[in-house]
């Protein structure tokens, strides 16, 4: 992951100055950041090391600088592999053509509003009498799968589930948050289809509760779809946008 045409960035990044007010930001996000992990709780070694891939991701890329969410990728990152070589990755992450995580965490947040689309026409094809009830409520997915894209599950998952899940994630790129997205939602239909608006947003961002990790891995590889799919919606939204 680390070029050698790299050696000492990382450390130049982390201890060069930066905007107080990003700085501030990414200090008050770090308490929030898996704050029942041993690793990070308060002032402990991964709290340190989390503050300073995240104040290095700032320095590095100024326009993107530091976007909540970007915590829980850091951080999950920083479970497995030392601290530079989690900054490298997550860079990576950011910048490859494979995730284009920096085109989500952009100003305007250009990719996450084109995976609400990409989802909201699955979920058509996939759960249609579900995806109709949304829209007879007027619920769009930016109402409750924000989360589940800026933070690839982490917020939501155990660490037993996360892993499987940033296992594929990693291969295969962003196919499999959408199926893991529309095996939970497919779970829990019967129960969605029963709601009125003011319970159905509650119980969406609450998906995740009480889930045995092997099923739900069970239940997401059922849900089957081509990437060539994906592609054609995303081909789709730009054009829309071009109007």
């Amino acid at each position: 992951m680390q070029n050698p045409m790299n050696k000492g960035v990382y450390e130049a990044l982390k201890k060069k100055k930066m905007d107080p007010e990003t700085e501030g930001t990414i200090e008050r996000d770090l308490n929030r950041t898996f704050p029942t992990h041993v690793m990070f709780q308060e002032e402990g070694v991964g709290q340190a090391k989390l503050r300073n891939v995240l104040h290095a991701y700032a320095n590095i890329d100024p326009e993107v600088g530091y976007v909540q969410g970007m915590g829980f990728l850091a951080g999950t990152l920083l479970t497995q592999m030392e601290e530079e070589e989690a900054f490298w990755c997550f860079h990576s992450m950011m910048h490859s053509e494979k995730y284009r995580l920096r085109d989500m965490f952009k100003p305007g947040f250009p990719m996450l509003q084109l995976f609400f689309f990409q989802l909201r026409a699955l979920t058509m094809k996939e759960i249609p009498k579900l995806q109709k009830h949304f829209d007879a409520l007027n619920v769009d997915p930016s109402f409750f799968a924000a989360q589940w894209f800026l933070t690839l599950f982490v917020y939501h998952f155990q660490f037993r589930a996360l892993l499987r899940i940033w296992d594929i994630f990693m291969c295969e790129g962003w196919k499999i948050i959408f199926r893991v997205a529309l095996a939970l939602m497919k779970w829990e239909e019967k129960l969605l289809l029963s709601l009125p608006f003011d319970k159905i947003l509650p119980a969406l961002k609450n998906l995740h509760e009480n889930k045995n990790p092997d099923e739900i891995m069970e239940r997401c590889l059922k849900i089957k779809f081509k990437t060539e799919e994906l592609k054609d919606l995303r081909k789709e939204y730009e054009q829309q946008q071009k109007k």
